[in-house]
């Protein structure tokens, strides 16, 4: 009885509608826990693996886009429209392990104060590989060192071990302080000599961090905070966050919150290596420094709402630069996306509305969201408002035997200048050439739920059916999906 385990695994392989639009997925997961019966001692422990595989077409070339976006009736069939190229591929997999332990010095049951000790330690490492293939190099991401069988591959090993002291006291609160150490080695296989200079094929380093954390909740008032530094290592870093709670009528609730964080961009920021010539950089970036304020409203009966403010120096993203032409011949300006960090601070303001109403068995759900970037805003691009309403009914039918939920869900955002995709780093850029969205999507689904089973339809994208033009984009040069039913059965065994 003291002894648990389980085993996961879900799998997705997805044929999309337009050429080479493979999407292939797979997760495997083992848990397991264990305590001694005198309920002293704790471990728990996951292995989780993933593989993600998504062939890359570069999206609709420039001759096919008007004749997606007209609903030309000759191209009904998506798989007629041409794209830029059905040669690429790129593909993600990792596997984590990690084991948590904790032991119980003091026990709540031994204490006249209800006061617990304890003492614990987890490890976690993890495995990344990110790799880019193509047959044949593609002419507007610029110049390439092969013309055939490019193949970018980098790999992520990360290791962190934690120890921690807990102190947990029906008066006092709870208090915890750690130390952890991370080691971490990111890169390719070789160095990369150019005319420009150098680029080295490796990070690696080992980061020691401190820090603490509390939490009290007494009679409808909560505090929680928690925090930590680097004491050694390459990089710089620290992070702080906190909220206070009260409950001051009857179930409204009001949090406010304060983060502070400031960390080291992503590695795929500081160094990359890639087959073509534009996508190779290796940079010396600041700390991204972000600072976020946050207060809420919460209550059943009345509804959400959520007010928070975040400011972000030395913001960090990838943007275009101009790359030289893919050949003599070609006189074409390339633009090409490359990390940059922002000299402007960036602001930004977001306020969530969520309220549901009930009338015997029907339900509205809303979720209004609201941004504002007041400065920053050609670095860091969203839409004014997102919008999400479900109407639905719902049930439970053959004395409690069946639940059942149907209705239809209404989501739209306005245009703005969506990011742009980029197959050879897996990533998102910003970009100002267009502004996409202002479509609405709306889905028809059905649920229905017997003991452990599950069953459910979903006719996604319902109202493209009734359009005459196109103007659905998940990403410039890439359309959204077109109506489609999905179902599905899910079976529970316990």
């Amino acid at each position: 009885r003291q002894f648990n385990f389980s085993l996961a695994y879900k799998g997705v392989r997805s044929l999309g509608n337009l050429q080479n639009r493979l999407a292939s997925t797979g997760n495997f997961r083992f848990t397991t826990s264990y305590e001694t019966k005198d309920k002293r001692y704790f471990l728990r422990a996951h292995l989780a693996g993933q593989d993600i595989l998504n062939r890359q077409n570069g999206g609709l070339t420039d001759e096919a886009l008007p004749l997606f976006v007209t609903d030309d009736s000759n191209f009904n069939d998506r798989g007629r429209l041409e794209v830029n190229y059905e040669d690429a591929e790129n593909f993600l997999k990792g596997i984590r392990y990690y084991v948590d332990q904790e032991y119980h010095l003091i026990k709540k049951q031994d204490s006249v104060s209800h006061t617990l000790v304890a003492l614990g330690n987890s490890i976690t490492y993890e495995e990344k590989q990110f790799r880019y293939q193509q047959a044949s190099a593609y002419a507007d991401y610029g110049a390439a060192y092969e013309a055939t069988g490019l193949r970018d591959l980098v790999s992520l090993q990360d290791l962190n071990a934690k120890a921690y002291a807990r102190f947990d006291n029906n008066i006092l609160g709870s208090l915890g302080a750690f130390i952890d150490y991370t080691n971490y080695n990111y890169g390719y296989n070789a160095v990369l000599i150019l005319d420009e200079g150098r680029i080295s094929n490796r990070l690696k380093g080992s980061i020691v961090a401190a820090g603490a954390n509390y939490k009290k909740e007494y009679k409808g008032f909560s505090l929680q905070g928690k925090g930590a530094v680097n004491i050694s290592g390459p990089y710089d870093g620290a992070y702080f966050k906190g909220s206070a709670g009260f409950i001051f009528y009857k179930d409204i609730k009001a949090e406010a919150g304060l983060k502070i964080h400031s960390v080291a961009p992503n590695f795929n920021t500081l160094l990359f290596q890639s087959d073509y010539v534009s996508y190779n950089w290796e940079n010396q970036f600041n700390n991204v420094k972000t600072q976020e304020l946050s207060f809420g409203l919460s209550s059943p009966t009345y509804g959400n709402v959520n007010v928070s403010y975040t400011g972000i120096d030395d913001y960090t993203y990838f943007g275009t630069t101009i790359s030289t032409p893919a050949t003599e011949e070609t006189a074409e300006v390339i633009s090409q996306p490359t990390p940059l960090q922002a000299t402007d601070r960036v602001d930004y303001l977001k306020i969530k509305l969520e309220k549901k109403f009930k009338y015997k068995n029907f339900r509205l759900a809303n979720t209004v969201l609201f941004q504002n970037v007041a400065n920053g805003s050609e670095v860091f691009k969203v839409p004014s408002f997102i919008t999400r309403n479900s109407v639905y009914y719902e049930d439970h039918w053959f004395k409690k035997a069946l639940f059942l939920q149907t209705g239809v869900t209404f989501k739209y955002f306005p245009k703005y200048e969506m990011n742009a995709y980029s197959p050879v780093l897996g990533e998102f850029y910003v970009q100002d050439a267009q502004e996409i969205g202002g479509f609405p999507m709306v889905d028809l689904f059905f649920n229905a739920k017997v003991r452990q089973t599950r069953i459910f339809f979903k006719y996604e994208h319902v109202n493209s059916l009734f359009k005459s033009t196109n103007d659905h984009f998940a990403a410039p040069g890439y359309p959204y999906r077109d109506g489609i039913i999905r179902f599905g059965l899910v079976c529970k065994i316990e």
